[in-house]
């Protein structure tokens, strides 16, 4: 199921109507999604990650949510679901999905470990201990 040459320009057309988004970064992307196959809409792929993990399928306004909105990292930093939009409809394709979550997934350094309550008290402590030898 692809777009046609006047669907594809169609899309293309309406994202660079948009203020603020350059038109070949969003040329390159739409034409990569297209490049690759497959398209979703938004309830096809909720459907897609459920099958893949089992579980129930992932809501249509999820998937659009992450389309838009993006998804938040452990370092607080916002990662979007590739899509384009052709009419009202958003779609996306199966390897795009596949980097979202790798993306997600990712190892982001160092382990987090958090402190127990007795390294706490501990480091608390030695702040307390360190400022009352400046002055502070």
């Amino acid at each position: 199921m692809g777009l046609s040459a006047l669907a594809r320009n169609a899309v293309l057309a309406t994202l660079a109507s948009f203020p603020g988004i350059a038109m070949s970064d969003t040329k390159t992307m739409v034409e990569r999604l297209l490049a690759e196959g497959n398209k979703l809409g938004m309830t096809e792929a909720g459907k897609l990650i459920a099958e893949r993990t089992g579980g129930t399928p992932i809501h249509s306004t999820t998937m659009t949510r992450w389309c838009l909105k993006g998804a938040r990292l452990p370092g607080g930093q916002r990662i979007r679901l590739e899509h384009f939009r052709c009419g009202p409809r958003l779609f996306t394709t199966r390897e795009a999905i596949v980097r979202f979550l790798t993306h997600q997934t990712e190892p982001t350094g160092e382990p987090i470990n958090p402190r127990t309550p007795t390294e706490r008290n501990r480091a608390a402590d030695n702040a307390e201990r360190e400022l009352s030898q400046i002055g502070v």
